[in-house]
């Protein structure tokens, strides 16, 4: 009887789990317009597939810039957790780059504008987030087993919009 009753607990359970499940494509969530339009395509807390060599979560959202060239431009979108899937229009604040062995890859940093802890303007973000910029860069660091990430780079908002356009 109780072997019954755990199965049917179990089932209940799934069930109930399937129904929160609900899919979120192409969902906008804020109402303020930014700069750039991105879709998350990582949201933070997961384990990002390009980088999982030692498997730390991600503490920031990652994105695809929408634009008009075929290139997929991904964007790192600080603030809080965002689903998959999710539209968002968001502010540049700066432009990552590193190189991981023989690759070159570029972030655009942006913010959501419903983060209002973070400035959206080029200087303030390097001067009052350096703490934010640092454990950045060491996340991706730290993603590489052979610290095969170096040279990381900074640049303002015109070189990140240099890269949509």
């Amino acid at each position: 009887m109780s072997k019954l009753l755990s199965n049917y607990f179990v089932a209940f359970i799934a069930f109930c789990f399937l129904l929160s499940c609900k899919n979120n494509t192409s969902k906008v969530i804020n109402e303020e317009k930014g700069t750039l339009n991105v879709q998350v395509v990582h949201s933070a807390g997961d384990i990002y597939e390009s980088f999982n060599d030692v498997g730390v979560p991600t503490f920031f959202n990652i994105a695809t810039v929408d634009s008009e060239s075929d290139v997929g431009i991904n964007s790192i979108v600080l603030g809080k957790k965002i689903s998959k899937g999710i539209k968002l229009s968001v502010h540049p604040v700066a432009l990552l780059s590193f190189n991981q062995d023989t690759l070159t890859h570029k972030f655009i940093v942006t913010v959501d504008p419903a983060n209002s802890k973070i400035d959206y303007e080029y200087n303030s973000f390097l001067l009052k987030n350096y703490e934010m910029q640092a454990t950045i860069e060491n996340w991706f660091r730290s993603q590489s087993l052979k610290n095969e990430c170096f040279n990381f780079k900074w640049e303002n908002v015109y070189k990140a919009l240099l890269e949509v356009n």
